[in-house]
């Protein structure tokens, strides 16, 4: 990304742990042309205070802010998974110290 120098945005979406993997990897998305992106700053802030509500495992705080960016793109993805995965990881115990990787358990 940096190899852009600034002339696209990108979104961090999430961390993955694949098969095989003891790292996890930053999962990011192209937004667009900077200045021309498909998000707004305000947006790309209730999308990030989500992703770090989510990692501090504050289900709460992620679907107010995921519910606000809602609004404005109804059709985002990674919005729809992190959210599809809160019912399940409300159930398990997590560690205090659960770093919010999606760790990926079949190919």
């Amino acid at each position: 990304m940096k190899a852009t120098g600034g002339a696209f945005l990108f979104r961090e979406v999430d961390r993955v742990r694949v098969i095989g993997r003891s790292a996890a990897a930053a999962v990011y998305e192209l937004c667009g042309a900077a200045g021309n992106a498909a998000f707004t700053p305000e947006d790309s802030e209730l999308f990030a205070e989500g992703l770090a509500a989510y990692r501090a495992q504050d289900w709460e705080g992620c679907k107010r802010s995921l519910q606000r960016f809602l609004e404005r793109h109804p059709e985002d993805g990674p919005r729809q998974t992190l959210m599809r995965r809160i019912p399940d990881l409300r159930k398990l115990e997590l560690s205090k110290h659960w770093d919010g990787v999606f760790a990926q358990l079949q190919k």
